[in-house]
């Protein structure tokens, strides 16, 4: 985080004045296959933006947020985040997925970090909040020159395992923060990182969970220091080239303008954001031989506590949206907004209303559910949770002709390079119900052929890893119409918002291989006021999604789904079912059961 004036040694937080971010780079117009829905945004000073419609895009962007987190958590960017359920409501209501937050040490007015770890209270506080609200962790780690360093960031990563521990959420773990302004050169960053991560990816109160890596964290693309003036790419090549293990995630700052800046300085800012992203991938894949996904940790306008005299205007407006459909056009994985509160440009008020980033974040999104954004995991660096079957592996029938698709709106996810968090999003707020659904009784299935694998029936009354995205407002278990493959099923409650809203319930995990055929049943209770559409997807070790079209769902009995999975890269790391329902915003409930692949 960028703020201002405590301990040198805590992430995010450095002492001094204003900064300002000044990058030089060739403006590069992406360009792609892409349908965008487009109208003319009101014009502002500098910048000239064409609204597009994010939901279009190929590829989720994570949304995320950071909260500022201090000892006595008593001040204007983070106190507000323990005491106001308002405000995390709020930012749930935007389907805020990741929270980063800081491990900080005690202040040294010396100069030099301190060893220990001064806001571990509000630390594990935090972390109870998020997990409540069903969001991933971002972890920043001490810098890198603490003198207790693997100490303080296993005690932290241990409190992270405590909060976490048994559950399929994904961790995202920097480094240190800001490397280039904290004082540390790329080889010392890079000694740190080939301490500290392969101790913490062998940490047994980690086991189990799906741990993410990140760095160099810079506090913009291009360093601001230690970095030899005659090769700027130092930094970023001498990390992807020396960093072992590799980095699940690059990451870095993006910031534009300081508050006395005039508006033009904050558009060209902006306008250099793809440059950065291409510029970046091009190094990965000389480097590395692939892009990694890529999060902005930090990015806003400016990132000073002083309030900027844009604030509120039409021109705040406009930077906002070409700044989120920047990032989403450019494929970023994920995009973590600075700050959760405080005076600068936060995307919710206190009183858990859309500040005016916020209002512009859902003008961006069409109005409309964010995109998938729960759905993909890759390779984890900390182990995989594997699936345990439930009861004896059964099989599922295979059905008579299906029904010919009707034109449905695709709104598929194929990201090129973008990971996704644990698939536990916020539940969005219950859709009331229209009508009443009658209890139906199952219709029978044929029995199946011997040859298919029944993986997932859940009989045992649980979930059993499956989660929701979207607009679906709950998950549970449920014995209202009994399963396919017994008496239990997921029950899940979902809507649509929108042509492009594709609410989904998926698994991170590995399981079906390519060429094999991937089914699940579904069942749509007659009488439900919606015509519900459903389709399968896998994703890959590349983070690409794969899947079928959208097919109706006949009502009155279990329906099956079905895809042969083609060549895909590695293996699958996530998959599960995407949902369209049409009238939109008219809550349906369906039943899942007999998930498995042959």
């Amino acid at each position: 985080m960028q703020p201002r004036g405590s301990a040198l040694g805590s992430p995010g937080i450095r002492a001094g004045s204003v900064k300002r971010f000044v990058f030089i780079a060739a403006v590069i117009l992406v360009a792609g296959t892409l349908a965008f829905f487009s109208y003319t945004m009101a014009q502002s000073a500098n910048l000239n933006t064409q609204a597009g419609n994010i939901n279009a895009i190929n590829g989720p962007m994570l949304l995320g947020e950071n909260i500022y987190i201090d000892v006595g958590n008593n001040n204007n960017y983070g106190g507000d985040w323990f005491s106001n359920a308002k405000l995390r409501a709020g930012l749930q209501q935007l389907h805020t997925t990741i929270i980063r937050l800081p491990v900080r040490g005690p202040n040294s007015p010396g100069g030099s970090p301190a060893a220990g770890f001064a806001n571990e209270n509000e630390f594990k506080l935090a972390l109870a909040d998020i997990k409540a609200m069903g969001a991933s962790p971002l972890v920043v780690l001490r810098n890198v020159r603490d003198p207790n360093l693997l100490q303080d960031d296993t005690q932290a990563m241990n409190d992270v395992g405590a909060v976490f521990h048994g559950t399929s959420t994904v961790i995202y773990i920097e480094i240190m923060n800001e490397p280039d302004l904290g004082g540390v050169d790329a080889p010392t960053e890079v000694k740190g990182w080939n301490t500290v991560v392969p101790a913490l990816q062998a940490l047994p109160s980690l086991r189990g969970l799906s741990l993410k890596f990140m760095g160099p964290v810079l506090a913009g693309y291009k360093p601001l220091n230690y970095a030899p003036a005659s090769n700027p790419d130092f930094y970023l090549d001498y990390f992807l080239t020396n960093a072992k293990p590799q980095p699940d995630v690059i990451s870095w700052h993006e910031y534009t303008c300081s508050p006395t800046d005039p508006d033009y300085r904050c558009s060209d800012g902006l306008s250099k954001w793809s440059a950065h992203i291409a510029d970046a991938n091009q190094h990965m894949r000389s480097i590395l031989g692939q892009a990694k996904p890529i999060i902005i940790s930090e990015w806003n306008m400016d990132a000073w506590g002083t309030r900027d005299p844009r604030t509120g205007t039409q021109f705040e407006t406009d930077w906002t949206t070409k700044a989120f459909q920047t990032l989403a056009t450019n494929k970023v994985f994920a995009e973590v907004h600075f700050n959760v509160n405080g005076n600068e440009h936060p995307l919710v008020n206190s009183d858990g209303s859309l500040a005016l980033q916020g209002k512009a974040l859902v003008a961006a999104l069409g109005s409309g559910t964010p995109p998938p954004t729960q759905g993909s995991t890759p390779t984890p660096a900390g182990g995989k949770p594997t699936p345990t079957p439930t009861g004896t592996p059964k099989s599922t029938s295979t059905p008579g002709a299906t029904p010919t698709p009707t034109p449905i709106p695709q709104a598929s996810p194929t990201p090129g390079s973008s990971l996704t968090p644990t698939p536990v999003l916020f539940p969005t707020p219950t859709p009331v119900p229209v009508g009443a659904n009658p209890t139906p009784t199952p219709t029978p299935v044929p029995a199946p052929p011997p040859s298919s694998s029944l993986h997932y029936s859940f009989e045992d009354g649980g979930n059993d890893g499956w989660t929701r995205a979207g607009n679906v407002s709950s998950l549970t278990n449920s014995t209202a119409v009994g399963g396919q493959d017994g008496q239990h099923a997921l029950k899940a409650v979902l809507s649509s918002r929108n042509a492009s809203d594709l609410p989904y319930v998926s698994i991170a995990t590995g399981g079906p291989r390519a060429g094999q055929t991937l089914t699940a049943y579904v069942y749509v209770p007659a009488g439900t006021p919606a015509t519900v559409n459903a389709k399968l997807f896998v994703q890959d070790s590349n983070f690409v999604w794969h899947s079928t079209n959208l097919v109706p769902v006949s009502s009155g009995g279990w329906f099956k789904l079905s895809y042969t999975i083609p060549a895909i890269n590695g293996s699958v790391t996530q998959f599960g079912i995407q949902f369209y329902c049409s009238p939109n915003n008219v809550s349906s409930t369906v039943y899942i059961d007999s998930i498995g692949w042959s």
